[in-house]
């Protein structure tokens, strides 16, 4: 997928930023299947439908990952940690590079 040049709402509609180009598989976004697959079967994951904005992902970032692994640490395999759940949204949401820079 090339870089698509959208209107940067922020500025009026007077600044083009573009949408970050996706490399490789874009349903997994490389991600290894079993982690998707877990992802997309985690209650967490379902419940950040719910979160409709960039600003509203950054903030369950902020309240909720306390640590970058797959997996909830002794769980094991099945249960993808909130980072990851995260992660995959924020690959859903198609983020600009303006969105990627901040903060």
């Amino acid at each position: 997928m090339k870089g698509e040049a959208v209107l940067d709402e922020e500025d009026d509609g007077k600044e083009v930023n573009y949408r970050l180009e996706i490399y490789g598989n874009e349903t997994t976004f490389n991600i290894p299947v079993a982690i998707v697959t877990g992802v997309k079967n985690s209650p967490y994951f379902k419940q950040l439908y719910q979160l409709k904005t960039f600003n509203e992902v950054v903030d369950e970032i902020y309240n909720e990952v306390s640590y970058i692994e797959p997996w909830v640490a002794g769980k094991g395999l099945g249960h993808p940690s909130s980072a990851f759940c995260l992660l995959y949204k924020m690959f859903l949401m198609r983020l600009s590079l303006k969105q990627m820079k901040t903060t």
